[in-house]
């Protein structure tokens, strides 16, 4: 028996309440906008900003020469707000995007790592602590401008699966890179603990 867990989603300035099965597991969340993309990520890269700072277009050249494949620098555009995106065009096609708003990113990742402890030693955890930025993994259509008055349809489900080899791969590529944690919220494991 599965138990409804109540969800705050921000969504174009709205705040919605969807309800995400089991409790207590990350669960992916999928967002589609008008036949557009997925929004809620896959799998996150916890990292520090002020001993890793980066830029998609370093991450792009890095994986470029380290890990082989396509990739291209593009921008999902909302009513608002721009959001820079590296985009993976191997198949499945997904984005990685940078998420640092020290508003509520540091904390959100000090939640993880209390509700991880069990499973990290007390140097990654410290290490997990010290982070105050992520890398989100997306799953990628052709991501059009939601429309005003469209309909948004949420559901548990993502079409990113972070253990495929080939996108497991890239975002061990990427940890290292930024010298970060690499969870997979899909599969509810850490791909990656430094």
């Amino acid at each position: 028996m599965q138990k409804r867990l109540s969800i705050p989603v921000l969504l174009f300035g709205l705040l919605v309440f969807c309800g995400a099965d089991p409790p207590n597991e990350e669960v992916a969340v999928a967002q589609t906008l008008n036949s557009g993309g997925e929004m809620f990520p896959a799998a996150h890269i916890y990292f520090n900003t002020r001993t890793h700072p980066i830029k998609l277009e370093a991450l792009k050249k890095h994986l470029e020469s380290r890990v082989g494949g396509s990739y291209r620098l593009i921008e999902w555009k909302g009513f608002t707000t721009t959001i820079p995106q590296l985009l993976i065009t191997d198949s499945p096609s997904w984005t990685l995007q940078i998420e640092d708003d020290p508003d509520y990113v540091p904390e959100e990742i000090r939640e993880v790592a209390e509700d991880r402890k069990k499973d990290l030693t007390t140097e990654e955890h410290n290490s997990l602590l010290a982070c105050n930025a992520r890398l989100e993994a997306i799953a990628y259509q052709d991501q059009q401008r939601p429309q005003a008055n469209g309909p948004i349809v949420l559901s548990a489900i993502t079409s990113l699966d972070p253990s495929k080899p080939t996108v497991r791969k890239v975002l061990i590529e990427v940890a290292n890179f930024v010298d970060g944690f690499a969870y997979d919220l899909t599969n509810g494991q850490w791909i990656t603990k430094r």
